[in-house]
């Protein structure tokens, strides 16, 4: 069966969108247009793999992984643009940064 037909509109978005947020970020996108990863950078110069999935239905909220220990709050995708997902994941990846004052109590105690 022939894939299904893409509006203008939902390419006209999607290009928008990788435009604002870097297209030097996409790594991979489906012929569809429906399946992206992102490549984004931490505060520490980590990068991380955002798998971005709107083969559901463009209309609807994308599905959003990241490859973290934890899953995403339910309520965290819900009507997020590309520019919005990345600004939140980067922000949901510092709380696994480790605090410098931290890192200082660590290093002393293994001295």
């Amino acid at each position: 069966p022939a894939p299904p037909l893409i509006s203008a509109v939902y390419v006209s978005r999607i290009v928008r969108e990788l435009e604002e947020v870097g297209m030097d970020r996409l790594v991979s996108m489906n012929p569809e247009m429906t399946q992206l990863e992102l490549l984004v950078e931490d505060s520490s110069g980590r990068s991380h793999s955002l798998h971005i999935d709107y083969s559901h239905s463009p209309h609807q909220p994308p599905l959003v992984t990241l490859s973290l220990p934890d899953n995403l709050p339910s309520n965290w995708n819900i009507h997020r643009s590309l520019p919005q997902i990345v600004s939140s994941s980067l922000l949901h990846f510092e709380k696994y940064q480790l605090s410098p004052s931290y890192l200082l109590g660590f290093l002393e105690c293994h001295r």
